[in-house]
């Protein structure tokens, strides 16, 4: 059967479709935070010299270019308003979350409207329930609030605001959220949220991998502490799941909805690792999120209705393959550059 194919690409990663002479249904938009160029090819090179017969990542095929993104007012984006990009079309100010920024003149890379500053803008999870009844779904390995997530189910000029963020994220209709942040969803049964979630038909986990097996279509299913879920390197299995594990239990859920449904997959902690300047991290979480593309990608080679979107919110570190300690740096072997590592 025919294949349309629909390509679009953000430092080294793309965005691909597979429509099988059909409309699509379902967006699956998966996001490997912070990741640029050279962590993705160190993670390939990684995974190779760990296990010689993959020579390739998931995403590997569907790689096509790159493209810009940015604040409203700098060239350097954070995950707040890089990801608030994706989900309104509005480029915004760093720390802003799907909220229209300030206008600057002076600075203003993409100008702005003077009268709008500070509204919140409809994301497109928001815009797909509400005007197609779409399900909608999060999966990540950070804490829920975190900018990434609240993108696309919240509205606030500061992503520090977790009090403000929080609320709204409860309360905004998702079908599905599975990742990290236990201790920021009081699910005592006296709590507000708690009873909230169950009386709207919720299962609520907390640190509970029988998650998978749950029956209800609507979930929340959260792991670790107030800083996420645990690294690749240091997760235990039998406490919590891979985000391969997670992306396939949220397109089960929500692929029940005979109208399609939106989800997010954001590979968290490779921007953390990044920013701790912890090589072999990040490689291992960039592989991690390699693994829930695959699922993802499995999923829409088999439905023909599903849009798959991969793209990185922003590159982070200067990390590069090799460094002047490596002399003679072409002559460089795998063992020399990645045994240490491994």
């Amino acid at each position: 059967m025919k294949k349309y194919f629909l390509l679009s690409f953000l430092l080294g990663i793309t965005a691909f479709s597979v429509a099988q002479e059909k409309t699509i249904k379902n967006v699956i938009l998966l996001i490997p935070d912070g990741t640029s160029l050279a962590t993705v090819s160190a993670a390939r090179w990684y995974q190779r010299y760990i296990h010689p017969e993959q020579t390739s990542l998931k995403i590997d095929p569907y790689i096509c270019g790159t493209i810009f993104t940015y604040s409203s007012n700098a060239p350097i984006g954070d995950s707040a308003p890089t990801t608030s990009c994706y989900m309104t079309g509005y480029p915004s100010r760093a720390g802003f979350v799907a909220t229209y920024p300030p206008a600057d003149p002076k600075n203003d890379i993409f100008p702005m409207n003077v009268y709008e500053p500070y509204q919140p803008m409809i994301t497109l999870m928001e815009a797909a329930r509400m005007a197609q009844q779409k399900a909608t779904g999060l999966v990540f390995t950070c804490e829920f609030p975190h900018a990434t997530p609240a993108d696309c189910s919240a509205h606030s000029y500061d992503r520090e605001k977790y009090d403000r963020i929080i609320p709204q994220m409860v309360h905004n209709q998702l079908d599905v959220v599975i990742g990290g942040g236990v201790p920021w969803l009081v699910t005592k049964e006296d709590s507000t949220y708690f009873k909230y979630l169950k009386k709207n038909n919720y299962s609520v986990l907390t640190n509970d991998t029988s998650f998978q097996h749950d029956p209800a279509n609507k979930m929340w299913a959260l792991f670790g502490g107030k800083n996420g879920m645990d690294y690749e390197l240091d997760r235990n299995p039998a406490k919590q799941p891979s985000l391969a594990e997670m992306t396939q239990v949220a397109i089960n859920k929500l692929s029940q909805n005979p109208n399609g449904f939106v989800l997010m997959v954001e590979g968290s902690k490779v921007d953390w690792a990044a920013h701790a300047n912890d090589a072999a991290a990040m490689f291992t979480e960039m592989i991690a999120f390699d693994k829930a593309c695959g699922v993802a990608l499995d999923f829409a080679e088999r439905n023909g209705e599903t849009l798959i979107v991969i793209v990185p919110d922003h590159g982070n570190s200067g990390f590069s393959i090799g460094s002047p300690k490596c002399g003679d740096y072409h002559h460089t072997t795998k063992d020399e550059l990645f045994g240490p590592i491994s």
